[in-house]
């Protein structure tokens, strides 16, 4: 629609969504800080997120570089460590589907995409005295009511079947 095409001008201009939520599945992978307020019914009083999940993952017996592993196979989590630097850190979920998963971000308490695109524009939320440093990406940007609506928009076109496993290789490198 002419409200997606808009949508995605604002998405890679102005609002540079595309930073993170960028390739086939408009997701960089990556961990990011965004200040997300602890809000909601079903939000804990604190989620340091990756931080507090850290000691956990490296203690895991699935861990390839734990003592439970033989150390024969390294993966994704060499060299992983606790970090003040991850307080408050999540992954940066896909944007595909987005308009059918909500509610949205780790509290799950933004119902509305429309919620989330206000959120971004304000460069996210205030760290307080949580120990969070945010991420410097979340900058604030200025959306008029059309511009939320537009971004929404592009959003919602993102909705169809999985990307085939084909698509998703990463033919750039041999």
């Amino acid at each position: 629609s002419a409200e997606a095409k808009r949508g995605a001008k604002i998405f890679v201009g102005k609002g540079a969504c595309v930073s993170c939520h960028s390739g086939p599945t408009f997701s960089d992978g990556k961990f990011h800080a965004l200040a997300v307020p602890q809000a909601g019914p079903n939000a804990a009083a604190t989620d340091l997120g990756r931080f507090q999940d850290v000691p956990g993952v490296l203690g895991s017996r699935y861990n390839t570089n734990s003592a439970y592993s033989d150390n024969t196979n390294t993966g994704k989590l060499t060299g992983l460590a606790q970090d003040p630097s991850q307080r408050g850190q999540f992954r940066t979920p896909t944007l595909r589907n987005i308009a059918k998963s909500g509610p949205y971000m780790h509290t799950g308490h933004m119902t509305t995409l429309e919620e989330v695109v206000t959120f971004y524009a304000a460069g996210g939320g205030d760290p307080g005295d949580a120990g969070i440093t945010k991420d410097p990406l979340m900058k604030p940007f200025t959306v008029s009511g059309t511009d939320v609506a537009d971004l929404v928009a592009f959003m919602k076109a993102l909705d169809g079947a999985p990307i085939t496993p084909a698509l998703l290789q990463d033919t750039s490198k041999p």
